[in-house]
């Protein structure tokens, strides 16, 4: 399947001066019209028609930057008038080509190497065979992959008779945090995804540079975007809160024992975020005003560089937290936790949240529940000093400003983009909404 859908990037790409035929491809590859164009979406993570006119806009761009005419750059590259190159740039980049290169040097692109990209997927015969190395009862006819389009990859995980979950993949450094951390909480008595010995007592396979483990799976399930909405803002933000504070003391107790990264908000913030997503709200007409960016600076920084710093999830988002019924019950995927601000953790929850239901009728105000009670909650278990009430605000625009600058170069997620940049700019405009008080006013 890889190798016919790469078959096609390759003929995309020596095509791309001359008209390309959806249906032509589809004969070509051996799928139907629906299910050719479900498929590509599935693997590269855009329709084959954007990544049709995405590479063009590339090429022509670059041509352009060269010295090439507009207009020559355009007709060049497939499109049969300036008008219409013009209008479906803007459309991909937000402003003109003429602004655009005025905020990037742009270079040579290549296409995208599906193969390369991709994580080999598993059969139901190597699964069974793997599973050989471990002491399980496992019903291969049970076996269901997930799979997650991110970035151009898969993600492999499989769920083994609901009782289980196979994991794959090439990130091997990440992989032994993720092992690291959850067997630690695992000897504290937390509920959490722990590796599953194999028969030779070993936390994990590698072969292939990949490597392959077998977790515990958590019982329950997320909390969904229906009942975070619905549901009573308080009383969900002191579920999040509360098992964040239980978290963290856990995570404190055994730090010492891990060898975990050491991030610096500051520094990232500095040196890659605030210069990437400033270009990028710039190149999409959302400009935030240097006033904002100032007092970050002149004020947030000084605070952020102050405050408490401990080893944290680092990836609290509602879906990597685990519900039984009304009651958070675990957490899952510890694979990018770091020694960071630990407020950030809590924040993080919230703007993850806040994605979710910011474009909801009414959706802000539960939000802004939601966000309170977690700070609230966490806070009756860990007591956030003076300097982290007063960071809150400018760690939530730190997320923001970090999440956009990962997104800003993953042309598959250009709609979770547009959403964090009017969410940036929701949060900018309701900045004292964000400020929340010490409840002992200490």
């Amino acid at each position: 399947m890889l190798k016919k859908l790469q078959d096609t990037i390759d003929t995309i790409e020596a095509n791309l001066h001359q008209k390309l035929d959806i249906q032509s491809l589809a004969n070509h590859a051996g799928y139907s019209y629906y299910n050719y164009q479900h498929l590509f979406k599935d693997y590269v993570g855009m329709p084959i028609a954007t990544y049709i006119t995405r590479r063009r806009l590339e090429k022509a761009l670059y041509q352009i930057q060269e010295g090439s005419p507009m207009t020559v750059a355009a007709l060049d590259y497939g499109f049969d008038t300036y008008a219409g190159f013009y209008k479906a740039f803007v459309k991909q980049y937000g402003c003109s080509p003429k602004k655009y290169l005025a905020l990037y040097h742009v270079g040579p692109t290549t296409q995208l190497d599906l193969i390369k990209e991709s994580k080999k997927m598993l059969s139901k015969n190597e699964i069974t065979h793997l599973l050989k190395n471990w002491n399980l009862e496992i019903n291969s006819k049970n076996v269901s992959n997930l799979l997650e389009n991110n970035q151009y990859v898969i993600n492999e995980a499989y769920d083994l008779n609901g009782k289980y979950i196979l994991k794959a993949g090439k990130n091997i450094p990440w992989m032994k945090t993720h092992v690291k951390v959850t067997k630690a909480l695992r000897e504290s008595g937390y509920e959490c995804p722990y590796p599953i010995p194999t028969i030779e007592g070993q936390d994990y396979l590698i072969g292939n540079h990949m490597y392959y483990m077998v977790l515990h799976k958590v019982n329950g399930t997320f909390m969904s975007k229906d009942q975070r909405l619905k549901g009573h803002g308080s009383t969900i933000g002191s579920s999040y809160g509360n098992a964040l504070g239980k978290l963290h003391q856990v995570l404190k107790a055994v730090e010492d024992e891990l060898d975990m990264i050491d991030s610096n908000i500051v520094e990232i913030l500095e040196n890659w975020a605030i210069p990437v997503t400033r270009k990028n709200m710039a190149q999409w007409n959302m400009p935030l005003a240097d006033s904002f960016y100032d007092n970050l600076v002149d004020l947030g920084f000084p605070l952020l560089s102050s405050i408490p710093k401990q080893l944290i999830h680092r990836d609290p988002n509602p879906g990597n937290i685990i519900f039984n019924k009304d009651q958070v019950e675990g957490f899952i995927d510890f694979e990018i936790s770091e020694s960071n601000i630990r407020i950030f953790d809590i924040c993080y929850c919230a703007t993850g949240n806040l994605i979710d239901l910011f474009e909801e009728e009414g959706g802000f105000d539960q939000w802004l529940k939601i966000y309170s009670s977690i700070v609230m909650a966490y806070n009756d278990i860990n007591p956030l000093t003076d300097n982290e009430w007063q960071a809150l605000p400018y760690t939530i625009f730190a997320i923001q400003l970090i999440f956009i600058a990962y997104l800003e170069d993953k042309p598959n997620l250009a709609g979770m983009l547009r959403q964090n940049r009017e969410m940036l700019h929701l949060l900018v405009k309701n900045k004292d909404s964000l400020c929340l008080s010490n409840p002992l006013g200490v």
